[in-house]
């Protein structure tokens, strides 16, 4: 064994020779000169703090394309609703800009498949653009204008989460309708506070919701709309907006990049429309009459009747709204926006103006109601809006008619106008909706007629001992059924149908 590994070594390796030492041939062994080498050792610690000295440039390489990647053409394809396809064709030009022209994508419309297809080309610089594209298209075809939607493909926070009102609460036949109304709001008011208070958009298709923006603002603007199907009324979802707008806004950047804390009011105003807020914060400040409401003393004015420049209560508004927006279009003065014009209108109008107008033509005593619809009120109208838009004013009243009622006043205004007067005033309501004593209520609230002749005062201070009679509570349900049957089932009121103004007269004629 060892033998064998001395004969292996022999022949792997060659026999040690040293400086003049022969070999077999005679040949001396010379080793060859080298020169000295200075081998330099380097403390760790010195050579740590030599590389923490240096400066580290982080290598800069091109994005590489779609074809350098080895990527293949990818397509999205979005199918187009019925009732979006006349909107997609008008505003095609303006929906393809952003995608073609920035993204470099290629789209096109499908007619057979009734669909938007969207692929990537050879000059798209970022595969990831073909999903913010489909995701751009689809919020067009659930209900977004192209001005909102286009906000996805410049932003990366922004989500767009759907649910319906089945999943909230089961509803069927006219309970879907009216809740589906009491989230849009007259003329969409509700629907926009919502918008401009959470920072987000909504879009309502039939029974589906579909909220864009980002993940806090839809948790916030999902829980006021689950509380309009749930039942709440439209006054505490906007105290709630104002709580939503304090955490939205309680800090803001000035111009000189310093957070500063304001009131929540103020921010509510900022965050809404700031040109409308500091207006009405200078011309209530300026006078003091426009504080409070126009047509309840002692109220708080946070709401508007544009149409007579008067500011009102949140009480106040209601019997406005019933009057319908062509006699008193109603915004609230710091949850919703405003035009120009209407501005205008507020400016030139106020609470002091309209009184004293009113009182030269129309009796003190007069319910609420009715001093609205007179011509009185009518011709006031009329002249605030020409002088806001600069057109031709309304011929002058003639003297001792302004009390008169509108001309073509239907008889279900008539009607209306009966129930409200039995109603209590706004003075004489809480908070909480619980009527007060009629003790020092004006004559026109407390001497006012129910539907059976009786006075609000003889019902409210009559003795326990007394049980109402059947009769009068009888008439006053048969009356209350007859005036839903009536109902047109628009969300301000009653319409003018002049059949259905001669039925009503022979129902109310012929009694129960």
């Amino acid at each position: 064994m060892d033998d064998d590994l001395e004969e292996e070594n022999e022949e792997t390796y060659g026999p040690i020779r040293r400086a003049g030492q022969s070999s077999q041939n005679g040949i001396v062994f010379q080793p060859a000169e080298v020169e000295d080498v200075i081998v330099e050792t380097i403390d760790e610690d010195v050579k740590a703090e030599a590389d923490a000295d240096m400066p580290y440039s982080k290598p800069q390489f091109p994005a590489l394309t779609p074809k350098e990647q080895g990527i293949k053409k990818q397509m999205r394809r979005i199918a187009v609703p019925a009732h979006r396809l006349t909107p997609l064709k008008a505003a095609w030009v303006q929906l393809i800009e952003p995608i073609v022209e920035h993204m470099k994508l290629q789209v096109r419309m499908n007619t057979k498949r009734r669909a938007v297809e969207i692929r990537n080309s050879e000059h798209t610089p970022d595969i990831g653009y073909l999903q913010k594209a489909s995701d751009y298209m689809k919020a067009f075809m659930l209900g977004f204008d192209q001005p909102d939607a286009v906000a996805l493909l410049r932003l990366d926070d922004l989500f767009i989460q759907s649910f319906e009102v089945k999943d909230v609460k089961r509803l069927q036949g006219d309970h879907l309708s009216r809740c589906i109304g009491r989230i849009a709001g007259k003329d969409g008011k509700t629907k926009y506070a919502i918008e401009n208070a959470t920072r987000t958009r909504i879009s309502l298709c039939e029974d589906k919701i579909h909220i864009l923006g980002s993940f806090a603002n839809i948790k916030l603007a999902r829980d006021s709309i689950c509380s309009l199907i749930l039942g709440s009324a439209p006054g505490k979802v906007y105290t709630k907006l104002r709580t939503v707008s304090k955490r939205l806004q309680g800090l803001i950047e000035d111009d000189l990049g310093i957070r500063a804390c304001i009131h929540p009011r103020v921010a509510l105003r900022m965050a809404v429309d700031p040109v409308a807020g500091q207006f009405f914060q200078r011309h209530q400040a300026s006078d003091p009459a426009n504080s409070i409401c126009c047509d309840c003393e002692g109220r708080k004015a946070e709401w508007a009747s544009v149409s007579h420049g008067t500011y009102i209560s949140i009480e106040a508004s209601g019997i406005h709204r019933s009057l319908g927006v062509k006699t008193s279009f109603v915004l609230s003065t710091t949850l919703d926006s405003w035009k120009g014009v209407h501005l205008r209108m507020m400016e030139l109008g106020g609470n002091r103006r309209f009184q004293e107008f009113m009182r030269q033509h129309v009796p003190e005593d007069m319910p609420l109601r009715k001093k609205y619809l007179t011509r009185a009120a009518e011709w006031y109208r009329q002249n605030l809006k020409a002088e806001a838009e600069g057109s031709t004013p309304p011929a002058p009243i003639e003297p001792g008619t302004g009390h008169w009622p509108i001309e073509g006043t239907s008889s279900q205004e008539e009607i209306l106008d009966r129930v409200f007067a039995a109603a209590p005033g706004c003075n004489s309501m809480t908070s909480g909706g619980i009527s007060r004593s009629t003790e020092g209520l004006p004559r026109s609230i407390s001497m006012s007629r129910t539907l059976d002749g009786r006075s609000v005062a003889e019902i409210v201070n009559r003795p326990k001992s007394v049980k109402p009679a059947f009769w009068p509570w009888r008439k006053a349900g048969c009356v209350a059924q007859r005036l839903k049957k009536l109902s047109t089932g628009k969300m301000d009121g009653f319409g003018f149908d002049p059949s259905a103004s001669q039925r009503a007269v022979g129902a109310l004629r012929a009694g129960c």
